[in-house]
């Protein structure tokens, strides 16, 4: 990776200061809550930002609530997939579309708390490409706890990422400009930053209990998830691909994009 610019460079750009990047899989019932709440803690810490969300196939009325939602906030950008392709998948196509300088990815259960976001904000530094919300608290069962601690523990002996961290994380553009090129058949956003070595850390986040429904995280697509990440960094150490997996796979993923009308600006210097 090429030297990385200051972060005091964000405002020059043209570009808002950050993209949130947020993946939808029947999540209508918590949208206009998340919209809300990332909107007001945005404006108050004056960060200029863009909202983009991708629906992943949702089966209930995501898309139509994201669609509304739109009419109301024009700095939202809707990215609409073909189907349902998972969640790897569908942060990778919103980290191709974001225009920010930043951009953090975060679920839209409301498990990641927006309220957070300041902290992986002002943790940012010339240094350091990745900053996680390191994981507190028990939002799980416990055999849910132990198992994402011993995947997370995994990658940390494997890629050197944070024992803590968590799919909540701030990349600065140059990371998601490489994660976008990432050779692999078998992305995972954590595993993919730890084997470019990017310069990571962690702030302590208090997860939060799921507000609506039902996680759609069995134990046998958790397991996918694990054998993917592990996948993800043996496919990378031994070099089985070299093409990005969007340049394979992304004219059939993609469906359409709804561009945002207009994108915020700071109310004040950040």
């Amino acid at each position: 990776m090429p030297p990385r610019p200051s972060k005091a460079d964000d405002t020059n750009t043209g570009r808002p200061n950050l993209t949130v990047v947020v993946p939808v899989y029947n999540n209508a019932a918590t949208l206009a809550a998340l919209c809300d709440q990332l909107k007001e803690v945005l404006q108050a810490e004056g960060i200029s930002f863009e909202l983009l969300f991708v629906n992943d196939g949702s089966r209930d009325d995501s898309l139509h609530r994201l669609s509304e939602l739109a009419k109301q906030h024009p700095e939202i950008t809707i990215v609409e997939l073909a189907g349902n392709f998972g969640q790897a998948t569908a942060l990778l196509c919103g980290l191709a579309e974001a225009s920010g300088d930043n951009c953090v990815i975060l679920d839209a259960d409301l498990q990641d708390p927006p309220s957070a976001l300041p902290l992986l904000w002002r943790a940012r530094a010339p240094e350091v490409s990745a900053v996680f919300a390191g994981r507190r608290g028990r939002s799980q069962s416990l055999g849910r706890d132990l198992t994402s601690f011993l995947y997370r523990t995994f990658l940390n002996v494997v890629t050197g990422l944070p024992k803590d961290a968590s799919m909540y994380v701030l990349m600065d553009r140059q990371l998601v400009d490489a994660m976008v090129s990432f050779p692999t058949g078998h992305p995972w956003i954590p595993a993919m930053i730890g084997c470019l070595r990017a310069p990571a850390r962690s702030v302590p986040v208090q997860r939060m209990i799921r507000a609506e429904g039902r996680s759609s995280y069995t134990g046998l697509a958790r397991l996918r998830v694990a054998l993917t990440g592990v996948a993800c960094v043996l496919g990378y150490r031994l070099r089985t691909s070299d093409e990005p997996y969007l340049q394979r796979r992304g004219k059939e993923i993609v469906r359409a994009v709804s561009r945002a009308r207009a994108l915020s600006e700071p109310s004040h210097s950040v």
